[in-house]
C-alpha cells in the first residue's frame, strides 16, 4: 500500500512508466467523481498509488484477473 498525495500519486505513475498517457488532470477527475476511492485529510486527497494503477488498468483493458490474485 503506497498512501501518497495526488500529486505525489501522479509522479509515481509517471515514474513507473515514463511514457504514460495519463494526465494529472485525468488523475484528479477520477477522484474527483468517485472511481478511484480517496481519503481527505484537511485540505488534502490522499490515494493509494496501486488502487489508482488497477482503476487505470481496468479502463485501458490492460487489468488482468492474476493480479488481483497477488493482493
Amino acid at each position: 500500500m503506497m498512501i501518497r498525495t495526488i500529486d505525489k500519486a501522479y509522479d509515481e505513475i509517471k515514474a513507473r512508466d515514463p511514457e504514460t498517457a495519463l494526465s494529472r488532470e485525468l488523475v484528479r477527475q477520477m477522484i474527483k467523481t468517485g472511481m478511484v476511492p480517496s481519503l481527505k485529510v484537511g485540505n488534502r486527497k490522499l490515494v493509494d498509488v496501486d488502487v489508482l494503477q488497477e482503476h487505470v488498468a481496468k479502463i485501458t483493458g490492460s487489468y488482468h484477473e492474476d493480479q488481483e490474485a497477488t493482493r
